[in-house]
Parts: C-alpha cells; sequence; structure tokens
C-alpha cells in the first residue's frame, strides 16, 4: 500500500498497488525501499524478489504511483559468489544513483542498464563491526548548515545516513540496528553503537529521514507491525558517536 502523509503523520491519501500473484514458491516483493533518482527525479525502488531462475535476489524498477504497478527488472552481480542476494541500498553518489553492495569494505556499485548486472566503482574501508552490517535503508542525503567563521555566513555540508542491521542466529534471531553517517563521498564520519528499537527479537528498519530537529525511522516488530519512529536529533546525534 502508498500512503502519502502530511509532516504531523496525518494521512493525506492511501492506495494499493496491483501486484501480479503467480503460482510461485515467492510471490511479491519483500522489503520495499523508496529512493529519489537524483538525475531522473523518479521515485525508484529496490527490494527482494523471486528471480526467474528460482533464487531469492534483488529487482527494482520505478515506484509507481501513478499507476500503482509494481513492475520489475532482475539485478544481478558476477563478483561474489552468493546463491541468495538480499539487502543492497540505493545512495546518491557524485550525483547518481549508485548501490552499496556489502560494508567491509564498503563496495559502491553502478547498475549497467545495458544487462541488468552490478558493476564495482568504488571502495571504502570500514571498522571490523561493518563486516557484521547489512544493508536496511538507502542512504539518506542531510545538508547541515555550517557556521563560516571567516565571513559570518552559513554554508552547507552534506552527510549520508544509514540505518544498518546485524542479525544475531539465536532461535529466534535477533536484530540489532546501527546508524552510520558518511560524507559525500562515502567516507566514513561516525556511528552508532547496536541498539534495538523496543526489544523484540524480530525487528526491522527500512527507511530514515533526517532533518534538523528530528530524526523518523520506520520499522516492524515480528514482520507484522507498521512503526514510525521519531526521535530529537539532539538525541540520535549523542549516540551516533564512534569514529
Amino acid at each position: 500500500k502508498y500512503v502519502q502523509f502530511d509532516k504531523n503523520f496525518n494521512i493525506l491519501s492511501e492506495k494499493w498497488f496491483d501486484v501480479n500473484f503467480e503460482d510461485r514458491r515467492y510471490i511479491g516483493i519483500e522489503d520495499v525501499r523508496i529512493f529519489n533518482d537524483v538525475e531522473s527525479n523518479d521515485l525508484l525502488f529496490i527490494g527482494t524478489g523471486y528471480h526467474k531462475n528460482d533464487k531469492i535476489g534483488i529487482v527494482t524498477e520505478k515506484y509507481d504511483i501513478e499507476n500503482f504497478k509494481m513492475n520489475t527488472r532482475e539485478l544481478t552481480q558476477d563478483f561474489n559468489n552468493s546463491g541468495c542476494e538480499k539487502n543492497w541500498v540505493f545512495i546518491d553518489y557524485n550525483d547518481s544513483t549508485h548501490v552499496v553492495y556489502d560494508w567491509n569494505p564498503l563496495n559502491i556499485c553502478k547498475i549497467n542498464n545495458e544487462n541488468n548486472k552490478l558493476e564495482k566503482v568504488a571502495k571504502r574501508e570500514t571498522p571490523r563491526i561493518f563486516s557484521k552490517i547489512r544493508g536496511s535503508t538507502c542512504g539518506f542525503k542531510y545538508s547541515k548548515k555550517i557556521d563560516e567563521i571567516k565571513n559570518g555566513s552559513d554554508i552547507e555540508e552534506s552527510e549520508i545516513w544509514f540505518v544498518g542491521h546485524i542479525v544475531s542466529y539465536e532461535s529466534p534471531r535477533h536484530y540489532y540496528h546501527v546508524i552510520s553517517v558518511f560524507d559525500s563521498q562515502m567516507n566514513l564520519l561516525r556511528y552508532s553503537a547496536p541498539f534495538k528499537f523496543e526489544g523484540d527479537p524480530i525487528e526491522y528498519c527500512l527507511s530514515i529521514v533526517v532533518e534538523d530537529e528530528r530524526v523518523l525511522i520506520n520499522y516492524s516488530t515480528w514482520d507484522r507491525t507498521t512503526r514510525i519512529g521519531i526521535y530529537d536529533k539532539k538525541y540520535i546525534d549523542s549516540i551516533v558517536k564512534y569514529k
């Protein structure tokens, strides 16, 4: 379902998407992440789907809020021997939509639209804890104002914010979350310690929005609830402190 809110989370509109339910083991698209393409200004989505080869993989396409249809194209990669692909996320890197494939080292990739394959573009070193992190949210670009001492004017500096997750393989699994902040060239600036939103074993997060006064994080518990967490920006800044 597509739901549009105002800034106080009053519902302005809502509508179901048309989904083609095929007679297969998995149907639909899981973990849909919405992202604004900076070049075309189109809304895109990236999520997990069932590929034609009967393997779990990544799918993408326009997030069509005019026709409310979920068309897909399958994305693949040939640099990592993996039988199941999940948790890719979009970022705006050098004014173009890219993909973070994994986090330690952090691999930034570009989709080749001719063959729908990922191509590695850049790599960044990260702390060892990032070897346990998987992508939860696409990167949110936040421009913060900084006082310029020389002439007293304000300048803007862009940061890219993510929420990632770590899985502890117990019964049931336990999910923990880490907020990380990068500069515009995807160099790590700071990150949080692992945390939970409410304390339930199964929690999953798909988006973060950073404003000057508040941070909005959506998440679910037990794969059956929908939450929008509204946090004071100063509080979030106080826990995102490790470098």
